[in-house]
């Protein structure tokens, strides 16, 4: 372990190993996966914003995939293939353990914990400012013929009661600092983004009611879900979603439904930028016309095949 100043600790749940996500990564991965999982959140925990960035990632994966430690008089070597690596990477981020922001990775539960060690930090400083204001007060409140009798040694540089409300101020310009910094848990956390899946699907429901309905989800649609939620804003979601209920087109077509967006971040990006707006048609080409002869309707349980576009 390291030995520098900066060393801290971050709560661990006990039960994490029964979490819905960690299961995901077990299943699929296995333990090397779960370990991974752990080793990046530490090194997450150790950046003031709890931010690394995509290569930082990519390299930590990598290194414990390929790391090589002696046992027992041998060299076992754990080799994986780059294509693993990215898997495991995708699986941190479709299960939610991880997120985007800012072009950099980080999790909610690093986030918390960063705050929540800030606002100690803060307590800590603010109970520091006023031990040192009740001990200025007391020694204020002593006899002055006897502060004035004592002599400052010849190597201080200033008596007890300069130096305290230097150290005072001090303390203050420190809770300062970190007030500013800190003011709350929630700034930590994106505010322009969805948290939770089922807000995305009340705002569907809300706005395209020409659409098909939902039915029903699953572990596997819950996956495409967050990784639409990480890659787009709310707004997105909502000028998105706008656009796929005022195009004719869209709603003509047999295969626009709510899994048909998150399915595919290239379905939603050209519904957002307006590809099929209002004029839109597979025999004029449009903003973004369809060049296959036979579109697969998205259902995560039985891909269907419908009507042929020429």
């Amino acid at each position: 372990m390291s030995k520098n100043n900066k060393t801290i600790y971050f709560p661990h749940d006990v039960d994490s190993s029964s979490d819905d996500k960690i299961q995901i990564l077990l299943i699929d991965y296995g333990f090397l996966a779960v370990g991974i999982f752990w080793y990046v959140t530490e090194k997450m925990h150790k950046q003031e914003d709890g931010e690394i960035t995509e290569q930082e990632l990519d390299n930590h994966i990598k290194y414990c995939l390929y790391y090589e430690r002696p046992f027992n008089d041998c060299s076992t070597t754990v080799k994986m293939s780059s294509t693993k690596a990215s898997e495991i990477k995708d699986a941190f981020l479709e299960t939610g353990l991880f997120y985007k922001i800012n072009d950099k990775f980080t999790s909610k539960r690093v986030k918390y914990n960063l705050a929540e060690m800030a606002e100690k930090r803060k307590q800590r400083v603010e109970a520091g400012i006023k031990s040192g204001e009740a001990r200025q007060q007391k020694k204020a409140g002593s006899k002055g013929s006897e502060r004035k009798s004592q002599k400052p040694k010849s190597n201080d540089r200033s008596t007890t009661d300069e130096r305290l409300p230097n150290e005072t101020e001090q303390m203050k310009e420190k809770g300062k600092e970190i007030s500013s910094l800190n003011s709350s848990r929630e700034e930590l956390l994106p505010t322009n983004k969805f948290l939770d899946y089922q807000d995305v699907i009340k705002l569907y429901l809300s706005i395209c009611k020409s659409l098909p309905k939902i039915e029903k989800t699953s572990d596997t649609r819950k996956r495409h879900i967050k990784a639409r939620m990480r890659e787009n804003t709310i707004e997105d979601f909502k000028i998105c979603f706008s656009k796929a209920e005022n195009s004719s087109w869209l709603k003509e077509s047999g295969f626009c439904n709510f899994w048909w967006f998150m399915k595919s971040q290239e379905n939603f990006l050209k519904t957002l930028e307006g590809n099929y707006d209002k004029g839109f048609s597979a025999s004029n080409g449009g903003n973004g016309a369809m060049t296959i002869k036979e579109k697969t309707c998205y259902n995560p349980d039985k891909p269907l095949k419908i009507r042929s576009i020429k």
